[in-house]
């Protein structure tokens, strides 16, 4: 299944919600971060707990968007290894829906 909630991943994300997407069931994540204009350190560990539940669910967290300098920050730490995809659409292809 794909869940379109972006406010509810919004919440998750700046709260560190990584229950409540695990509570939802959603195994398969992408997060479009095309509008954001810096991340810090929270945000980035925020992102790595919720590629660590999927992948404990056997789901995928993907990544897409962001300007160079996030995608730099973002390269450089544990979360290098999230899918970086170009847009959502190239996310089907990968969860094969």
């Amino acid at each position: 299944k794909i869940y379109n909630k972006q406010e509810v991943i919004k919440k998750a994300i700046k709260k560190g919600k990584t229950k409540l997407l695990k509570k939802l069931k959603m195994h398969n994540v992408v997060f479009n971060i095309s509008g954001l204009k810096e991340i810090d350190l929270d945000g980035v560990n925020a992102l790595l707990n919720n590629y660590k539940m999927c992948r404990r669910l056997n789901g995928i967290s993907m990544l897409c968007g962001g300007n160079t300098k996030i995608r730099e920050y973002i390269n450089n730490s544990k979360v290098s290894s999230m899918y970086q995809i170009k847009d959502e659409l190239a996310a089907l292809n990968i969860i094969r829906i």
